[in-house]
C-alpha cells in the first residue's frame, strides 16, 4: 500500500496501549540509505508555536495508515507528558 506523506500530516498517533501522543507533524528520511528513520509528533496548537515534538524512531513504529498510526509504547517513557519531553 502506497501512503502519500501529505495527506497523513495530521493523523493522529497512538501508543499500542491507545494513549493519544499527538498529530503526525513530519515523517525523517535517512539521506544515506533512503530509509524511513523517523516520524515527529506534534502535540499544540501552532507548529513551533507552543507545540512540543516527539521524535519516534521508524523501528518502533508498529503500524502506519493515514488515518492513524500507531507507536510501541515503549517510545514514551512511563509517566511522561508531551510537555516534559520537549
Amino acid at each position: 500500500m502506497d501512503l502519500n506523506s501529505k495527506r497523513m500530516t495530521g493523523a493522529p498517533v497512538f501508543t499500542r496501549s491507545g494513549r493519544m501522543l499527538g498529530k503526525l507533524a513530519s515523517i525523517d528520511v535517512d539521506a544515506d540509505t533512503g530509509h524511513l528513520a523517523s516520524i515527529r509528533v506534534s502535540s499544540g496548537l501552532v507548529k513551533g508555536l507552543l507545540a512540543k515534538e516527539l521524535v519516534i524512531t521508524w523501528g518502533e513504529v508498529i503500524e502506519m495508515h493515514e488515518e492513524k498510526i500507531i507507536v510501541a509504547d515503549a517510545s514514551v517513557p512511563i509517566g511522561a507528558t508531551m510537555a516534559a519531553l520537549a
